[in-house]
């Protein structure tokens, strides 16, 4: 099972047993050619729960939608083998501890939402690896330390919100050569300095 130790007051993984094949489960969508799980979508469901390490053995998996639950726990390393992965919306839970360096593997990821949980610590310089990633939300956290200078080498970047945290230091310049960029949220941050940049903020 995917997610473990959970309530589902809204009895939506009623449909997640034996009689049905894994496919045709609430919330699962399989790929067209092959009956590989592709896509699992439990967004607003109610849930109360942990993301099992078992998640990891999902290698087909391009999109996890996890938003506005009561995950909780830790987020597990396992998701680092999800190499196919392109969306990681987990906004809106209670997941707590450190974002897993083996994210970093997921080297496709577009979308990193991890916005409104209970993480914390510094975010991995080996996330510099996500070099697609197009859309990253961090806010509401307790993540400490500086913005990461390594953002600076992620080109596709187009909107970074990173307010609500325990964020210090300056504001990377080199913020200021990533040309897709065009909304950042820094907001009730401890930070200083600027760049010049054609962007909303």
């Amino acid at each position: 099972m995917w997610v473990a130790n959970f309530d589902d007051p809204q009895h939506v993984l009623d449909s997640w047993n034996t009689s049905l094949h894994f496919c045709q489960w609430q919330g699962v969508t399989c790929g067209r050619r092959h009956p590989r799980v592709t896509k699992l979508d439990l967004g607003s469901r109610g849930l109360v729960g942990s993301l099992s390490p078992q998640i990891g053995n999902l290698s087909f998996l391009r999109v996890l939608r996890l938003e506005n639950n009561t995950f909780k726990g830790v987020i597990p390393p396992q998701v680092g083998n999800l190499f196919r992965l392109r969306k990681l919306i987990l906004i809106i839970n209670s997941f707590e501890g450190e974002v897993p360096a083996s994210l970093s593997n997921c080297t496709r990821l577009n979308v990193l939402g991890l916005a409104r949980n209970k993480l914390s610590g510094k975010l991995p310089q080996q996330l510099s690896s996500l070099v697609n990633l197009m859309i990253i939300t961090i806010h509401n956290n307790g993540f400490t330390g500086g913005i990461p200078s390594f953002l600076a080498n992620l080109t596709s970047l187009e909107s970074i919100s990173a307010a609500y945290n325990h964020l210090g230091g300056s504001i990377p310049h080199a913020l200021g050569k990533l040309h897709n960029l065009t909304q950042i949220g820094f907001d009730n941050c401890a930070l200083y300095g600027m760049f010049l940049h054609p962007c909303t903020t």
